[in-house]
């Protein structure tokens, strides 16, 4: 296949027939308008028989939609990609786990869709989550996002919106609990109680905010107005900035900390998606509760960086066309050891006062290797440091070798 400036993703580690035959239809509709393919890539990580199915799902999809350039990329197909690209731009291949690891990782998928996009010469990104599929009788959220960001004036480096139905984070089960958890939550995170109500009212109105008209809002400093991961499309940031290497709520969000950093404008637009979490996905409820618990340390970590950082760029001592990584990556080694007293007992706090109220046994286990949880933290962020450090690098090379890599992600020959 040929370099494509525009490429869509959804990864995956479940069955995605009901979000492939769902976004199909606004990649087909933007062809018939535009002329244009957008090519599809679901990036799979599921078991044998999830890449069975959803590669028979794409398969069927190929033959309905001739004209659409659709793959199903299987986690070997990936980490084959990444591996190579490692050796070409001299890495060790242990990077491959902030990229392309086997298991959760919300920040590796990012960093992988952000590197493959960068092999097919792609500088945006629209991405879709496989729990989420279209809303009924709501115009194409593909659509704003290529006229926005390929638009003129005040144009976005990102764009998206929301979802309806279930919450973007899952609090739900807390509050019925007590309702007072939902302050709790925030309060550990460090957000001012004034705040909390204003959240809620965010949150809970957005997951039932049905279509009624177009209206663009621009993301604030108090993060209203800000896209969720699984309904967005992002240009050129994703070759400037990697996401956090780890399996810590929103991870995934990193490139949204750079532009507010910079100052850069997001759009949110009010073509949401529908939000449908998948059965059985707390069989084991630890996963969950280990991000919320990582959020808790990282969401202070990353906001006092992006003040940072703001503070710099506002004094003109840092450009986004700049080697503003390094200054980026000296910043997040020091905040990766400051104040380890006080982020302890923020720790404790969260474990004991807000998961303990739904999860006393994961949270006494927890409350026990509360230094190992920290210690994790830390070492997740001085392991996005130095991939901040090397991204440049591993973008460059992967754009300068985006046949070979492009016939390992399409599984067929590069025209």
């Amino acid at each position: 296949m040929n370099s494509a400036p525009h490429t869509y993703w959804i990864p995956t580690n479940r069955d995605a027939a009901v979000p492939v035959r769902s976004y199909l239809n606004e990649i087909d509709y933007w062809f018939r308008l535009t002329g244009e393919s957008v090519p599809l890539f679901l990036l799979d990580s599921g078991d044998a028989g999830v890449e069975r199915d959803n590669a028979g799902h794409i398969a069927q999809a190929r033959a309905a939609y001739p004209h659409l350039a659709l793959h199903h990329v299987t986690l070997e197909r990936q980490q084959a990609a990444v591996r190579e690209l490692l050796r070409l731009a001299d890495y060790p291949p242990s990077l491959l786990d902030w990229i392309a690891p086997r298991g959760s990782n919300y920040g590796a998928v990012m960093n992988k869709i952000s590197l493959f996009a960068a092999a097919l010469g792609s500088g945006v990104i629209h991405r879709r989550d496989s729990d989420t599929r279209l809303q009924e009788n709501c115009p194409y959220p593909l659509e704003f996002e290529m006229q926005s960001l390929g638009g003129q004036g005040r144009r976005p480096y990102i764009a998206g919106s929301g979802y309806v139905g279930e919450w973007n984070l899952d609090l739900k089960p807390f509050l019925q609990v007590s309702p007072e958890l939902f302050s709790r939550f925030w309060s550990n995170m460090g957000v001012d109680p004034s705040l909390h109500q204003s959240i809620y009212d965010w949150v809970d109105g957005n997951s039932r905010a049905l279509y009624r008209a177009d209206q663009v809002d621009y993301s604030n400093e108090q993060g209203f107005y800000m896209p969720d991961a699984g309904n967005m499309a992002i240009r050129q940031l994703h070759l400037l900035f990697p996401s956090l290497p780890s399996n810590a709520m929103s991870s995934d969000y990193s490139v949204f900390k750079l532009a507010g950093a910079f100052g850069l404008p997001v759009a949110y637009h009010q073509r949401r998606v529908v939000h449908e979490y998948h059965s059985g996905r707390k069989a084991d409820p630890m996963p969950y509760i280990m991000s919320l618990v990582k959020y808790c340390d990282l969401r202070p970590v990353y906001m006092a960086l992006q003040r940072q950082l703001k503070a710099r760029a506002d004094q003109g001592e840092l450009h986004l066309e700049g080697n503003f990584q390094d200054a980026a990556a000296a910043a997040l080694s020091t905040l990766a050891d400051a104040d380890l007293p006080g982020r302890r007992q923020a720790l404790a706090r969260f474990v004991d006062g807000f998961i303990g109220q739904l999860y006393a046994a994961e949270a006494a286990d927890l409350s026990s290797r509360l230094d190992e949880v920290l210690a994790g933290c830390r070492q997740d962020y001085r392991n996005h440091a130095s991939l901040m450090r090397a991204w440049p690098r591993l973008v460059a090379t992967a754009a300068r070798a985006g046949a070979p890599l492009r016939t390992m992600l399409a599984g067929e020959p590069a025209q």
